[in-house]
């Protein structure tokens, strides 16, 4: 029985270790700074300038899928799940708030990437637009440079 019972609590704690170690690390202004510095191949006036570049838009640039840290604010509810099924699974509605910050962010995002194109030649723009891009889905990302 005793076998038994640390078996399940070794396997409870190689659970629990494995569940944080698929957390995504926190992209912040330098960590981003290298990763385009190696992907890119950027020389140093380059890696200077989108360093600075990075620390500038940090709040923008930080977090899941370059949003920033969350969008701001608790969530509204949900409510519960019972109910039709045209009410079940759909997104709650966003506040003024909400909108208006998405908004902000948007907008910082496009002045930043206005910015890095400047900074980039158009080979390591391309590249850089390429390195969001599911691969093979076929669908097009919405771009300036179009």
């Amino acid at each position: 029985m005793k076998k038994l019972m640390m078996t399940a609590m070794l396997m409870l704690a190689m659970t629990a270790a494995m569940a944080q170690s698929n957390k995504p690390a926190k992209m912040d202004a330098a960590t981003l700074t290298e990763f385009l510095v190696k992907q890119l191949g950027l020389n140093s006036t380059q890696k200077t300038k989108v360093s600075a570049l990075n620390k500038k838009y940090e709040s923008v640039l930080g977090g899941p899928g370059m949003g920033g840290p969350g969008m701001g604010g608790p969530r509204p509810e949900r409510g519960n799940r019972e109910g039709n099924n045209e009410q079940r699974g759909q997104r709650p509605e966003l506040t003024d708030s909400q909108k208006a910050e998405m908004q902000q962010r948007q907008t910082q995002r496009q002045a930043y990437e206005k910015e890095l194109k400047g900074i980039l030649t158009d080979d390591q723009y391309k590249s850089y637009q390429n390195m969001g891009r599911p691969q093979g889905n076929g669908e097009e990302r919405n771009h300036e440079s179009r």
